[in-house]
């Protein structure tokens, strides 16, 4: 465990990726200025049509512009605090906390660049970028799974309570449990994409994504309060089953929301754009 420690210091990581988080909030809150002040696209074979597209987008897009605001802030907030402990053993575990948001604002930045192209396709005559941004959020999306699963397996490797159970065979249960976790609510996801409107699809993803922002930040003050012990190194244990349940639960369910939101958007599309040609 302490070479792993001494590979990174997740202290000094978490300073920079606070940084990181401020910088896509910034960005995100200026985007969002643009698309409250500017006009939007046309869509449609009429003006009530075209109203209604560029409605319906502009809510999709406001609203996806401040849950990643939200979750910047939090995230790089946590971060922050992250940064000024002592021992790396902790900051690992902090760290893991934190980075609940990294992944949010991650999924949602790309999928606000999705819109925004949708949004504005017509108007400025993207032509085919907003197919490509969707390939970009699903290049990220993979990436992020695989941070994810990275640091899923170092808590499994390094948690007193996971070891006992599954001893040596940590990745193997970890990546197996993950990918079937993540495989059955994808085929969920497709199976009833055609039966839930877009907009409330849209308010459970953004609601998805602003639960857990808010949970990781309840669970950080938690442990940094009153479950942060000076044990924890000796232990030879990084984190507990708490933690490797929040952290799951909080990158992969806003991560499946807003993916299969982005995939129901770019099928929907794609079928817009075969029935025009």
């Amino acid at each position: 465990m302490q070479d792993f420690l001494n590979f990174t210091n997740f202290c000094e990581l978490a300073v920079g990726y606070a940084k990181w988080l401020t910088a896509i909030s910034t960005v995100s809150t200026t985007v969002l200025v643009l698309v409250l002040t500017l006009g939007g696209c046309k869509e449609g074979k009429n003006e009530e049509e075209r109203n209604r597209a560029k409605n319906d987008y502009r809510t999709l897009l406001i609203g996806v512009l401040f849950a990643v605001i939200f979750s910047s802030f939090i995230g790089a907030l946590l971060m922050t605090e992250t940064g000024s402990v002592q021992h790396n053993s902790e900051g690992f575990r902090l760290f893991m906390i934190a980075s609940i948001n990294v992944h949010i604002s991650i999924i949602l930045f790309f999928f606000a660049m999705m819109l925004l192209s949708i949004f504005y396709a017509e108007t400025l005559k993207l032509g085919d970028q907003p197919y490509a941004v969707f390939y970009f959020l699903i290049a990220v999306d993979l990436v992020s799974f695989a941070w994810f699963l990275s640091m899923l397996i170092s808590s499994f490797k390094y948690s007193e309570f996971t070891r006992a159970i599954f001893i040596e065979e940590y990745w193997v249960t970890a990546s197996i449990s993950s990918l079937i976790f993540m495989g059955i609510i994808y085929l969920l996801t497709y199976y009833f994409r055609e039966t839930v409107e877009m907009v409330r699809k849209f308010h459970f993803a953004v609601i998805v994504c602003v639960i857990f922002s808010s949970v990781s930040a309840l669970y950080y003050v938690y442990v940094i309060e009153f479950n942060m012990n000076s044990q924890h190194i000796q232990q030879n244990s990084l984190s507990n089953i708490n933690d490797i349940l929040i952290y799951t639960f909080g990158v992969l369910l806003p991560k499946i929301a807003i993916t299969g939101l982005a995939i129901y958007l770019f099928s929907k599309l794609r079928d817009g754009s075969k029935n025009s040609a």
